[in-house]
């Protein structure tokens, strides 16, 4: 039996579209995390020149610098499936080179690999 060796226009087309309204909405999370990080930054700075201990803020800030770089890396990971989608390679695993599962693959537009129930 010949196995499917990508998916039709018609399906990346869906992949695609969801993509697309992933990365919009990771794009302006991660824009709406670095605002609010620079803000805490400033204030943080001026609270500090104004006497307050710096320690007081430290959990915060870190706690907002992991989250911009958890969304800088989706959008990334985002970024780079829509590359995949335009090199032809999009839905098919890195691993055995078999195509993904369209259900993981629209629970998860940016899985580069298949899940084996063993």
């Amino acid at each position: 039996m010949d196995k499917q060796k990508s998916y039709s226009k018609d399906d990346l087309k869906g992949f695609k579209k969801i993509l697309k309204r992933k990365l919009k909405k990771a794009k302006e999370e991660r824009s709406q995390l670095k605002a609010l990080y620079i803000n805490q930054k400033n204030y943080i700075g001026n609270a500090v020149s104004a006497g307050a201990g710096i320690g007081q803020y430290m959990p915060e800030k870190a706690m907002l610098r992991k989250l911009r770089n958890r969304m800088g890396n989706k959008v990334r990971k985002l970024e780079e499936a829509m590359d995949r989608i335009e090199n032809g390679t999009y839905g098919i695993c890195e691993k055995t080179g078999e195509l993904i599962d369209k259900k993981r693959l629209k629970a998860k537009p940016t899985a580069t690999k298949i899940i084996r129930n063993n």
